[in-house]
Formats: C-alpha cells, structure tokens, sequence
C-alpha cells in the first residue's frame, strides 16, 4: 500500500467507517471460502480503519502477519479502547506468536488486555524495564477484576507492589 494512502488510513481510523470495513470484510471472506481470493487494495484499506475486523483479516483469511495492519498499530497514538486494545493483543498472542513491544502502548489502556498479554505473551508481570510496564500496572490496579486475575495468575515477576 503506497505511504500517503496508508497515512490516511491511520489518520482516519473511527468507527465512522464501520460498516465499509464489515462490508469489506464479507466480500474478502466469500472468495477466501470459494478459493478465490485476491487481496483487493481497497478492501483492505477498508478493513483497516477498524482494528477489530483487521485482526480476523490477519488471522482467518490471511493466516500470516499483516505488515499494513502492523504500521496502522504501530503508528497510531494510543487512546482508550477496549477493541482496540484487544485487537493489538490477539494479533501479537495468535498472529505474531510473540512480544510486540511496537504495540504495547495499545494494549496497557485496557486493564483486561494489559493482563491477558503479561499472563500469555510477556509470560510475566509487566515492570518498570517494560517502556509501557508502568502505564500498564496502573491500569491494571484501578480495575479489581483485572487486578485479582494478575496477582494471581500472572508469574511473579517486579509488578504492582513487588
């Protein structure tokens, strides 16, 4: 995808544009199931202005990392979101299989994702050697469901009051 459409895709990112994505989507999901998908550039600039139907893109049709959907996460500033948070944990938990420190600044926003993705990425607690570890223990502590699961199922590591 050239740089400047790219751009604007980043910068257009809102679910104002839901249902072209959802539409998007569908049609790219019918020719995988009839085996006759060609990546259309359009429909997957459409895909990626919502990080929910980019994610089962890059997992249930492309099967692989998506490098266009990388650069969205990687570039875009981070802000509450819970599906935008999930989003960027599932695809470094199931797509990637491994830590995406690019995309942190996503996930520590949500409470659940933030322990979620130290309990099955990090494989530990988030601490302050982490460039988002802080954010993300912080998070964690204001939301006590999160915070009872971290304590007790995420590997002792240097977390909240260690």
């Amino acid at each position: 995808m050239p740089d400047a459409e790219l751009e604007m895709v980043i910068n257009n990112l809102s679910n104002g544009d839901r249902k072209a994505a959802i539409d998007a989507y569908k049609s790219q999901m019918r020719a995988h199931f009839r085996n006759k998908l060609e990546r259309d550039n359009d429909n997957e600039k459409a895909i990626l202005k919502h990080w929910g139907y980019a994610y089962n893109y890059a997992f249930d049709i492309l099967h692989t990392r998506w490098p266009a959907f990388e650069q969205v996460m990687r570039e875009a500033e981070p802000r509450v979101d819970s599906l935008r948070a999930r989003s960027a944990y599932n695809y470094a938990k199931s797509i990637a299989g491994e830590r995406m420190p690019e995309v942190e600044k996503h996930i520590v926003t949500d409470a659940l994702a933030a322990v979620d993705y130290a309990k099955n990425v990090l494989g530990r607690a988030w601490n302050s050697d982490d460039e988002y570890g802080d954010i993300a223990n912080e998070t964690i502590s204001r939301h006590p469901t999160a915070l009872y699961t971290y304590e007790t199922e995420v590997p002792r590591g240097r977390g909240i009051g260690m």
